[in-house]
């Protein structure tokens, strides 16, 4: 990946909104942050997901140690 965007903070509609426009200006991911208090990446990701077709998308940063190790599983699972 050459170009890719990175969200620091928004809610679901704004995440679908920019990896729609980072997906129409050529640009190869779309990256969102996992917040200790605010919106769950993994629902920014699935309103991205639902608003493009080739670009790639993930989380900048996941702790882990703060996740039931099955809620992650079964989220992560469910956005490939």
């Amino acid at each position: 990946m050459k170009f890719v965007f990175v969200q620091p903070y928004g809610d679901a509609r704004l995440s679908a909104e920019l990896a729609a426009l980072a997906e129409r200006s050529s640009w190869d991911g779309f990256f969102v942050w996992e917040p200790v208090w605010g919106f769950d990446a993994w629902v920014c990701l699935t309103s991205a997901a639902m608003v493009t077709e080739r670009i790639r998308l993930g989380t900048m940063i996941t702790p882990l140690s703060r996740m039931r190790p099955w809620k992650l599983a079964s989220e992560s699972e469910s956005i490939q």
